[in-house]
């Protein structure tokens, strides 16, 4: 999930000689949440969707936070790299 959530934009970025690497980050951080969310919820079953977004045995995660967390800092760190000159 992380390969494709950051190797997908990065090849973009070299593809298409894309400069700002604020804009690879939110796409990263997008890309990030939207497949753990999917995953997440492609294999919730009967359990309420409050359960599945944060138990740690649903989605993936690294250093025990799920990955959805990290592309929201992601995509809030590229927006603020980019609001700031």
């Amino acid at each position: 999930m992380l390969l494709v959530g950051f190797g997908i934009p990065v090849a973009l970025q070299s593809g298409l000689h894309i400069g700002k690497d604020d804009l690879i980050q939110i796409i990263s951080g997008i890309l990030l949440i939207s497949m753990d969310f999917a995953w997440r919820f492609g294999r919730r079953g009967e359990d309420d969707w409050q359960d599945v977004v944060v138990d740690r045995t649903r989605g993936g995660q690294l250093f025990f936070v799920p990955i959805w967390i990290w592309g929201l800092l992601w995509v809030v760190l590229g927006a603020f790299r980019l609001a700031v000159p």
